[in-house]
């Protein structure tokens, strides 16, 4: 049952940490700040798409199985912070 609390507690960090990665995405895009926005605002469709696919995915193979989408998700978010750190390091920011 506790496996089950952490992995419903994942939308509510993810959506505490949303205006970090929007915050880190558009710093260092100076010009293109308006444009580099507009399309991160437009990834917030990625969370419904998400669920979808996380509810056809436990349709087909079974619920526990289907976590494994918010696994990924979760992943790619570490790479992300990662790989924005090596890039913002030298920037100071």
């Amino acid at each position: 049952m506790i496996s089950v609390y952490v992995f419903t507690s994942i939308s509510l960090f993810c959506s505490t940490i949303w205006p970090c990665i929007f915050t880190l995405a558009v710093s260092s895009i100076e010009k293109q700040t308006i444009q580099g926005s507009s399309l991160m605002i437009m990834m917030i469709m990625v969370g419904g798409i998400i669920s979808w696919s996380q509810g056809f995915v436990s349709d087909s193979i079974g619920i526990q199985n289907s976590y494994i989408v918010r696994i990924l998700c979760c992943a790619y978010l570490a790479f992300y912070a990662w790989k924005v750190s090596e890039i913002l390091r030298p920037q100071n920011y």
